[in-house]
């Protein structure tokens, strides 16, 4: 049977690539070397030899053609008499298999997807290191469990979307549920037939739906699940995101395979699973995500690899976790851990202890990650400043006690860190990746030190490279807990930062802020009080951080923020940064040119568009807002109109300089129209005109490594999404088309040209796509008005399809050059990556 990639572009492959087995070179071509050594004139020898490289490789290198030229590809089979080969210099001159593995180990997984189609022995190579990682998505119609059920509205029909629409949702849900559910049954059928290939499984990930098992076809997939786990001998990671009672049946088949597993995650949504049966001994990373319960049922687990374990992340994602679940102090060797993510309660009589234990043994920590969901002790301040002053009273005991600064640019008076001989710090020496969030407090839980604290701790490690300060918006909590503008002080000392996640104090200017975040940051998350001044009026704020934010960001998240388009983020903030955030809703940021002519008079189809989800493109506009939102925020004054065809689609040319979307190859658009044109109304008003355009479905494609359907095949946007959506927009519509629309002298966009020149049937669009979730359904375009207008420096911005949302960030940041927002635990696998 023969596996072929699900990441087959059919533009750019046109016929399908197998999968070569893993084979080096076989007994017969050392027997043809070994006869070309005794024989050097060996008519058949050299035939056969250059027969077989015409399907593997070349073997015959160039470096006799000074002699005589190498047949050509469609010469015959036979060489020339005269043609001399050594094969000494050919066994010189070949990189060995194991050398090209050793080089592809340090290739991203993309660029392995990249390589299956290279006509070398790399092709084989990664084909070896892409199966080393499975996973499969046993789901019946939704994403796993993050799915919103299927009565959520589509994003393409919404609330206010036709009955079309929403059919077209369904009809593409059910082909999206048949793809992954065929991609599913072939891999696990070549498990079970191709020991080869299930013997070069390393790490398997199952997603499984939170959904009832109607049909039987979870039970099905779950049976031969049971069939394929004995023939992964070398199995040794597994990541498991499935209901509880799905859990069990799954870990007793694992259990009686005597599988030697390294690391083991799993992710129970709805409550925990009765792990108190397993048995699994030496793992060195173990990672376990529920919803409410306690820790006492893996505790047995934890015991057992107690003296191995190094990587540990415990996580309650309920909103009032039980005070049981705190850290398992006792049944865990903090002494031997390199990763530590715990997400849980810290009481009044333990919390503070807990911490002083982790501050105190964990010597080897690089990553820690601490969430307090419900904080009720006032003394973890306390531990932070032991841990800065080395837990002694005169550093001279463990250390030198040196001043790392004067208070930060807010002032106070100088901090005295212990340090080892080496210029390190006592507490946590090797720490990388800090992050510390506080969700809720008791309600006479006070601790006004604790941020300040924190901060001392951290003043001055330059190997420091992410940084994640959360406190909650709530003024009370963030007053109770001591986080002000001071905390930020700490940052300008942190020279070595590269991630960094912070929440913003409503005590601090955004003229400062900017100056204090250090240089080089690549990648900035900022949480936002959606109540205060600053979110209600964003673009002044914006236009402030921008002055000041580091040179090389590429990557910005906001928790919320009042704008009506996500591209006022990059125009007014952000210019440099390739991906945008906003709350769980991700943007790629494409900077093109168009024009050159009368407005956009040409706007044809581009690969780099041709994906589900619709974008929305924005010129230039810092000569046209003024620092003001008023051009977009006014109800009622913007133009719908569409093309002839039924679901209108903006296709620019995409700019020959720009190299930005050349790694972000797309199939082309099967239905655009061919020419769109637009034109103001009639009524003299200052506002911008916007042209909404109604995406254009399809089925998914597969796009560079996995399959993705329509983001609309389930709401997938959280509440705060509708803060992006455009105000409904009026029918009203007028102007001349052929004359590139109309402008006035305060510097209002026209229309858009048609490519013909010619007029169109205006349609009147609906009001946009909106629903609970809300995210936006329309693509919006400004564009310059004028006949003389040049060509525009335009913003794209693709929205992310919720497919990658949920499983392939990590991928898609590092592929995009924002891997600086990820925190990867090297010690275990990526099933571990934490996004800033």
């Amino acid at each position: 049977m023969v596996l072929t990639m699900h990441s087959y572009h059919p533009r750019l492959h046109p016929m399908p690539i197998e999968i070569w087995e893993a084979d080096d070179l076989d007994d017969n071509v050392v027997d043809l070397h070994a006869a070309l050594m005794a024989d050097p004139d060996n008519v058949e020898a050299k035939a056969m030899l250059h027969a077989r490289s015409q399907t593997i490789d070349k073997l015959l290198t160039s470096s006799t053609s000074s002699t005589t030229p190498a047949p050509g590809p469609t010469a015959s089979p036979h060489p020339p008499s005269g043609f001399h080969a050594n094969p000494y210099s050919r066994q010189l001159e070949r990189v060995s298999i194991e050398i090209w593995r050793e080089v592809a180990l340090f290739l991203p997984r993309r660029d392995l997807k990249t390589l299956l189609f290279v006509p070398h022995i790399l092709s084989r190579v990664s084909s070896q290191l892409l199966f080393r990682e499975l996973d499969l998505h046993f789901t019946g119609g939704e994403y796993g469990f993050y799915g919103g059920g299927g009565d959520s509205d589509d994003e393409t029909g919404g609330a206010h979307g036709g009955v079309r629409d929403r059919d077209m949702g369904v009809d593409e849900r059910e082909r999206d549920e048949g793809r992954h559910a065929q991609r599913t049954a072939d891999i696990l059928t070549r498990l079970i037939v191709d020991q080869k290939f299930a013997n070069a499984v390393r790490m398997l990930k199952i997603y499984c739906s939170a959904r009832r098992d109607r049909d039987g076809s979870m039970a099905f997939q779950t049976g031969m699940l049971m069939n394929v786990l004995p023939k992964l001998t070398n199995l040794k990671n597994m990541y498991l995101s499935a209901p509880s009672e799905s859990i069990v049946p799954v870990l007793r088949i694992l259990q009686t395979t005597g599988t030697k597993l390294h690391g083991l995650s799993l992710h129970s949504p709805d409550s925990p699973a009765d792990l108190s049966f397993l048995e699994l001994r030496n793992l060195s990373h173990f990672s376990y995500t529920t919803s409410g319960g306690t820790l006492s049922c893996i505790t047995p687990l934890l015991g057992l690899s107690r003296h191995s374990l190094s990587s540990l992340a415990l996580e309650n994602t309920h909103t009032s976790p039980s005070p049981h679940w705190a850290f398992p102090l006792s049944y865990v060797s903090v002494r031997n851990l390199t990763s530590l993510n715990f997400t849980g309660h810290f009481s009044k009589e333990h919390g503070a202890g807990i911490m002083g234990e982790i501050l105190r043994d964990g010597r080897q920590i690089e990553n820690l990650s601490i969430v307090c969901c419900a904080l009720d002790s006032g003394g973890l301040s306390r531990e932070f400043k032991n841990a800065s002053a080395g837990w002694s009273s005169s550093g001279s005991m463990h250390g030198t006690s040196t001043p790392t600064g004067s208070g930060g640019p807010f002032g106070g008076s100088a901090q005295h860190v212990t340090l080892n001989s080496n210029g390190t710090p006592i507490a946590l020496p090797f720490l990388r990746h800090f992050a510390f969030t506080i969700s809720a407090i008791g309600r006479r839980t006070s601790d006004r030190d604790l941020f300040c604290s924190i901060a001392d701790f951290l003043r001055g490690r330059k190997s420091l490279r992410s940084l994640k300060l959360i406190v909650s918006c709530d003024e009370h909590v963030q007053s109770a807990v001591g986080f002000s503008a001071a905390v930020w002080g700490v940052l300008p000392s942190l020279e070595g930062l590269r991630g960094l996640a912070i929440t913003y104090p409503g005590d601090l200017t955004a003229g400062l802020a900017s100056w204090l975040v250090p240089r080089s940051v690549r990648a900035l998350t900022l949480s936002l009080d959606y109540g205060n001044a600053t979110t209600r009026d964003p673009v002044p704020f914006l236009s402030s951080l921008k002055q000041g934010m580091p040179p090389n960001l590429k990557f910005i998240g906001l928790s919320e923020l009042n704008v009506r388009h996500a591209s006022l983020i990059v125009e007014q903030g952000f210019p440099t940064v390739r991906v945008v955030r906003v709350g769980q809703s991700y943007w790629t940021v494409h900077h093109r040119k168009y024009g050159g002519g009368s407005g956009y008079s040409s706007l044809g189809s581009s690969p780099s568009l041709g994906t589900a989800s619709t974008r929305q493109l924005l010129p230039s506009m810092s000569s046209h807002f003024g620092g003001s939102t008023a051009g977009l925020s006014g109800p009622g004054h913007s133009t719908a109109s569409s093309s002839n065809t039924p679901h209108g689609r903006l296709s620019p040319i995409r700019d020959p300089s720009d190299r930005t979307g050349d790694r972000d190859q797309r199939p082309p658009l099967s239905n655009h129209p061919s020419s769109l044109s637009a034109a103001g109304g009639t009524g003299a008003s200052s506002q911008p005109r916007l042209v909404q355009l109604r995406p254009l479905t399809h089925t998914g494609h597969p796009h560079s490594g996995h399959t993705h359907g329509h983001p609309g095949s389930s709401n997938p946007h959280p509440p705060h999404a509708h803060l992006l959506n455009p105000v409904p927009s009026s029918s009203a519509h007028g102007g001349d088309s052929a004359r590139g629309g109309t402008s006035d002298s305060r510097g209002g966009y026209g229309g858009l040209v048609g490519s013909g020149g010619s007029g169109h049937h205006h349609q009147s669009m609906g009001p946009p796509a909106s629903s609970s979730s809300g995210l936006m359904s329309s693509g919006i375009l400004l564009g310059p008005g004028g006949a003389d207008s040049a060509g525009a420096a335009v913003l794209d911005l693709e929205p992310w399809p919720r497919r990658r949302v949920l499983y392939h960030v990590a991928e898609w940041l590092e592929w995009l050059g924002c891997e600086d927002a990820l925190v990867r635990d090297q010690s275990a696998f990526p099933a571990w990556t934490m996004t800033l």
